[in-house]
């Protein structure tokens, strides 16, 4: 009984705190001050699967250049396509279904 009781208590008091640093709609613009979650949970989400983190991932790296043959079919060159960490794409980079939520 405790134990739902907190759980409520959390969950009366997130919306306000949560609106205050996130923003969750994906179909609209983000503020300079907030965080958004689509993005953020998308990113995780990728990391989860192996983008990044993973041995098969390290297989198509070359310093900031992506060797993977479907890019390279994509858009034609993976050069300068990753951060200097070798776990991201440098930022801008985007893939236009994912940011109209498309497959």
């Amino acid at each position: 009984m405790v134990r739902r009781r907190r759980r409520q208590q959390l969950l009366d008091r997130q919306p306000a705190e949560l609106d205050a640093y996130w923003h969750f709609n994906h179909t609209t613009s983000v503020a300079a001050d907030k965080n958004d979650l689509y993005s953020v949970a998308l990113h995780e989400i990728l990391h989860s699967l192996g983008v990044g983190t993973a041995e098969s991932w390290n297989d198509f790296v070359s310093g900031t250049d992506w060797l993977g043959p479907g890019v390279i079919a994509e858009v034609g060159s993976g050069k300068g396509l990753l951060h200097t960490d070798q776990s991201h794409l440098v930022e801008a980079t985007m893939s236009a279904h994912i940011v109209d939520s498309q497959m």
